[in-house]
């Protein structure tokens, strides 16, 4: 199918309660979300109850397509999904600061993608505060470059305040990030358990100039991980407000 547009207060759902498979015919990203903002925050779209295949009735595609992508968006409510095959799982675009009108995405598998969950600012740096990851699974594609959740990229700079994360990824063989931060991650809630089933790969990644502090609880549990070893690359000014868990 060519891109499916959910309009901004739009719903697009499986049969009932009952996950419908959704394939990629090459065009990215696969479901798109039209923009409420900066105007009609009040209205939200509903995305809930599909399987999000990138690869295609084929099996031709996966590279440079976007499960997910909202652009100017709030209030958008995601759930229940199984998002697979994806250069990137869902990526999240230039919100606003529109506390009471966050995003959620709750009760979501990720499975083979490069990156699961995309944080994109710009030169201004947008912000996503308030935002709800809770109960998503993440599985990472055999690539070094791979990564779980990505905040900001090398050339914009994203803001994560006061948001809730509780998330699983499990690195791919070929190693890779269970959370990247490249921009500021701050007052939050984050459970974040990261696996890995070879010696390759990162719990989290701070890349310069970032900012990871005042979290209210940070908790990274690291499985497959040395126990007596960070599993923490630190490159930037600002310490880590992270406790280490191993199990």
């Amino acid at each position: 199918m060519p891109t499916k547009n959910v309009a901004c207060d739009g719903y697009y759902a499986g049969s009932g309660s009952k996950q419908t498979t959704v394939k990629c015919d090459g065009s990215s990203p696969i479901i798109s979300v039209g923009s409420n903002l900066p105007s009609y925050t009040a209205c939200g779209a509903v995305i809930e109850n599909l399987i999000i295949d990138g690869s295609g009735s084929n099996g031709n595609f996966g590279n440079n397509i976007t499960g997910v992508f909202l652009n100017n968006v709030c209030n958008c409510f995601i759930r229940n999904l199984t998002i697979k095959n994806c250069d990137v799982g869902i990526e999240i675009k230039n919100t606003e600061e529109k506390e009471s009108f966050a995003n959620r995405f709750e009760h979501i598998r990720l499975v083979n993608v490069k990156t699961g969950i995309k944080f994109t600012g710009a030169a201004n740096n947008k912000n996503f505060h308030y935002t709800t990851i809770d109960d998503v699974y993440i599985g990472l594609k055999n690539d070094s470059s791979a990564v779980g959740i990505k905040i900001g990229d090398s050339s914009t700079t994203a803001k994560l305040y006061s948001a809730f994360i509780k998330a699983n990824v499990n690195l791919g063989s070929s190693g890779g990030k269970g959370l990247e931060v490249n921009g500021e991650l701050k007052y939050s809630l984050v459970n974040l358990e990261v696996k890995r089933d070879t010696n390759t790969g990162v719990g989290i990644q701070i890349n310069s100039g970032a900012v990871v502090s005042d979290n209210q609880s940070f908790l990274l549990t690291k499985i497959g991980f040395d126990p007596n070893s960070s599993s923490i690359i630190n490159n930037s000014a600002y310490g880590p407000d992270v406790v280490e868990r191993p199990q």
